[in-house]
Formats: C-alpha cells, structure tokens, sequence
C-alpha cells in the first residue's frame, strides 16, 4: 500500500488500474491511497456476525430507499448538512434512539405526578411510552408520554402505584428501532 498526498497525477484520482491496483482518494484527509485489488476468492466464508451486519446493512439500504422519499424530515436535515436525503434515512435506521435520563425525583406513586424522561435520537424521537409494573410484574398502569421539548418527555400519572413499582420507558425512532430503560425499586 503506498499513500500519495502530493502528486500532481494522482491528485483526487480513484479506482480501479487495470485488474491489479485500487486508487481510494479520502476527501476528509486529501490523501490518495495506492494498494493491491483485494481478492475475495470462492472460499471465503463470513462469520455470523459478519452475516448479521450485512442483512442488516440490507434491511437499512431498503428503508433508506422508502423513507428519504417520504419522510420529509430526511429532506430537510438533508439540506441542512449537505448530505442526502438517502444518507441520513441509512444513518438512522443503523443508529437506535438513546434514553439520556428518566427523572423520578418527586415521583412517590400518586394520581397526578410526572416522570420526565429525556431521549435522543442522529433524526428524531418519535415516541415515548411509560410502563408501571408491581413487584409481581403485573402492569399498574401505562400510556404515552408527551414530547415537551425536542429531547424532553412529560408521563403523567393516571393511577396509585403500592408496594414495590418499577418504571420501564422505551424510545422509539423513525425507522421503529426502540432504546428501553427500566428504573427499579421504588416505593410507592
């Protein structure tokens, strides 16, 4: 492999040179890279991680396809970053949204009370949903939070919940890809 950061010839030139050499020019770095055409010959066998990443690579190519047409928010961060609409579709649909924080300071178990969840999404987070389990697992109650800010979820409370409660949030994105966090063992 030889690296080319000056050369007048070979300045932002890349491909293929003949069947034995690849020319890959880096944009963010301006180098220019010489090397031997790789050979995946007929006995190459990928793992099973190596499988799994190339369907899901698949699965995001198709969604990316669908959505940067339909999904008018693609388009806009498209314009907004120089990328396409296309680009930020597959970015999103390999990147899970993110639960940053679920706030129960003042939550003792009341009608009435808020748990404030802050979640994040590379696009954006399209629902929050709140779920109040009894030491037994048995669902208290449960419902939709509302987005009060771009990363600021609100979950009011509808009923009591006694004895041992757990509260389990889940984030869901665009493409539907969920984050879950389960805050356990509070006194209600």
């Amino acid at each position: 492999m030889a690296i080319v950061e000056t050369n007048i010839v070979l300045r932002g030139v890349s491909g293929k040179i003949g069947d034995q050499l690849v020319l890959k020019h880096y944009k963010k770095s301006g180098r220019t890279v010489l090397s031997a055409k790789p050979t995946f010959g007929e006995r190459r066998v990928f793992s099973a991680a190596q499988k799994s990443r190339q369907e899901a690579f698949r699965e995001a190519v198709g969604y990316a396809r669908r959505a940067s047409k339909t999904e008018a928010i693609y388009g806009e961060r498209a314009r907004a970053s120089g990328r396409t609409a296309y680009h930020i579709a597959l970015a999103d649909w390999l990147d899970a949204p993110e639960i940053e924080a679920v706030s129960l300071s003042t939550w003792s178990g009341q009608v009435g009370e808020s748990i404030h969840v802050q979640a994040v999404d590379d696009v954006k987070v399209t629902r929050v949903t709140v779920v109040i389990r009894d030491e037994q697992d048995r669902v208290l109650e449960q419902g939709e939070a509302r987005q009060a800010s771009e990363r600021k979820w609100v979950y009011t409370t509808t009923g009591e919940a006694r004895g041992q409660a757990r509260v389990v949030v889940t984030a869901m994105d665009l493409p539907g890809h969920t984050a879950e966090v389960t805050v356990g063992a509070l006194r209600g």
